[in-house]
């Protein structure tokens, strides 16, 4: 069975607080129409997962994939041996979810192979335990995403927004929240969260950009200054809304219009590492 896990990105993300060693976040996240990876299972003599594409290079015994079957057969699901192959697309340390995305695609995957019930408080849990993106990675739909990623808030989205997401450098996730602390950052307000879903519901493109606000961009930018060469490229087209995904290194320029994004896209092409063009759903 062939499936496609999509790429996300954070419209806002906010640092809420600290619950037993973790972050507690708010964000608004949607997903990438264009920017997918391929996830294909079949039964197998013995099990196996390969990773082939432009980013492959991921390690076959630690991995998302090669974890949710381990905690889906730990938590007494029957699972024969499977031959899993992913074609990877979404850059890695990006910031959009590309790991959590194999993840909940293989347990999308699985629920529809052996008929487990995807709704079940037991596979939410382990889709949390996952990463914190997954359980939103399961929905496939605009979303308000609280917590550690549990507390998930589907959303109406009529603004049929296109992005532009370049990115020049990776960031690791954990140097990103281990330097938020460090730095002793706090939070921004939710409030901008309530605007973005006003806009989003409203079709009020003007409202978004004000209220783009990542508060792991100071953390982000003070391991690796250079990032900000991606959000410095896309600034320099002549776009306005922009924002930074996730924990970086990945930046996104929305538009609604496609000739809009067609010139930032043209214009960053060959100035850019990674370099992408989106509808965002």
């Amino acid at each position: 069975m062939k499936l496609h896990a999509y790429a996300k990105i954070n419209l806002s993300l906010i640092v809420t607080g600290e619950q037993d060693g973790y972050h507690l976040l708010d964000s608004i996240m949607l997903s990438c129409k264009n920017l997918k990876d391929t996830v294909i299972i079949k039964k197998s003599k013995k099990d196996s997962v390969k990773f082939f594409g432009r980013f492959a290079d991921i390690d076959t015994d630690n991995n998302t994939v090669k974890k949710t079957i381990e905690l889906l057969k730990e938590n007494g699901f029957d699972i024969p041996p499977l031959r899993v192959k992913i074609r990877k697309r979404i850059p890695i340390m990006a910031g959009l979810g590309g790991s959590s995305a194999d993840a909940a695609c293989v347990i999308k995957i699985l629920c529809a192979m052996f008929g487990f019930d995807i709704n079940s408080r037991k596979i939410q849990n382990i889709a949390k335990t996952i990463g914190s993106d997954v359980p939103y990675m399961l929905n496939l739909r605009a979303c308000r995403v609280s917590g550690m990623g549990q507390k998930i808030q589907i959303l109406e989205n009529n603004s049929k927004l296109k992005a532009v997401i370049a990115m020049n450098y990776p960031m690791s996730t954990k140097q990103c929240f281990e330097a938020f602390d460090r730095l002793n950052l706090k939070g921004s307000i939710s409030a901008c969260n309530d605007i973005i879903i006003k806009a989003l519901k409203g079709n009020n493109f003007g409202l978004l950009k004000d209220n783009l606000i990542n508060d792991l961009e100071k953390a982000a930018n003070f391991i690796n200054p250079k990032i900000q060469s991606a959000k410095q490229s896309l600034i320099q087209t002549g776009a306005d809304y922009i924002g930074m995904t996730g924990s970086g290194g990945a930046y996104f320029a929305l538009t609604q219009k496609k000739s809009i994004q067609n010139k930032i896209y043209r214009s960053l092409k060959g100035k850019v590492k990674y370099l992408y063009k989106t509808d965002i759903f």
